[in-house]
């Protein structure tokens, strides 16, 4: 009797520690789910941001390589696979009275992955020289 008494009084788990151990872990899963989807999210931005930089990049070296009398505002671009970026092009001449300077704006405008608008600018001069 005193052997099944003593294997009894072992000491276990109860319930309640169980639900608390199990309450713990998942307050911890939902917080690093928090984090991940976060994270994700910031990546989607980034992509995004990097992505715009990159075309406005591109952008400036094409109005780079054309001729320095050409009318830049009047040029459409498109890119293939970017539809959702408008992009703005003014240019302004003669540049601080030189008119062998012209100062070129080109603004992209898009719509985030959240749904935000956001545009995005760059601004150089073009020189006649």
């Amino acid at each position: 009797m005193r052997a099944i008494k003593r294997y009894c009084s072992q000491n276990a788990f109860s319930l309640i520690e169980v639900i608390l151990a199990i309450v713990i872990l998942e307050t911890i899963a939902v917080a690093m789910l928090g984090m991940v989807s976060f994270g994700n999210r910031a990546a989607l931005i980034n992509e995004e941001n990097l992505k715009v930089v990159n075309l406005l990049q591109r952008k400036a070296e094409e109005i780079k390589c054309r001729d320095f009398d050409t009318d830049f505002s009047e040029i459409g671009f498109t890119y293939t696979g970017y539809t959702n970026y408008l992009f703005t092009v003014t240019q302004t001449v003669p540049w601080l009275g030189n008119a062998a300077l012209k100062k070129i704006d080109v603004v992209v405008s898009w719509t985030n992955p959240l749904g935000v608008p956001k545009s995005e600018p760059m601004t150089f001069l073009m020189g006649d020289y």
